[in-house]
């Protein structure tokens, strides 16, 4: 296996279907990613695919989890609200949401006429935390 360790940690270069059976209980799973938004090789193309890209990962994270566990799980809006249910499915209680407000900044370099359209929507969504293109939420069994 591909890895680097560090004192207690180690972080793989490896596909983690490929790992989950050798786990250890984990206190923290942070998920980052697919986003439904086709922004990596195995990204879906659109969040009504998340539901069976993220389904295995759940299965494998609940059956590895215990009652320390936490999931910090990173997405956007519309693919935390697709795959909420998919967590409930498997014993995840929603405990909070996390707003990273990158700004505009963020986009400088990465907007060109094949992906504004994209971006556009999610730096007009508005709620009372300001401008949200990007969330994390917590949870846990």
């Amino acid at each position: 296996m591909n890895y680097k360790e560090f004192e207690n940690t180690k972080i793989y270069n490896e596909n983690v279907l490929d790992l989950y059976d050798d786990w250890e209980s984990p206190t923290v799973i942070i998920s980052d990613g697919a986003y439904g938004v086709n922004g990596f090789p195995t990204d879906p193309n659109n969040v009504s695919k998340l539901t069976n890209w993220y389904e295995e990962h759940i299965k494998k994270w609940s059956e590895n989890a215990s009652p320390e566990t936490t999931l910090w799980f990173w997405n956007t809006e519309i693919g935390w609200a697709t795959i909420h249910p998919l967590l409930e499915k498997y014993g995840w209680e929603y405990r909070g949401l996390n707003i990273w407000n990158k700004g505009m900044q963020h986009i400088a370099g990465n907007v060109n006429t094949k992906t504004i359209l994209d971006i556009l929507p999610a730096l007009k969504r508005e709620d009372s935390h300001g401008t949200a293109p990007l969330g994390w939420d917590v949870y846990g069994l």
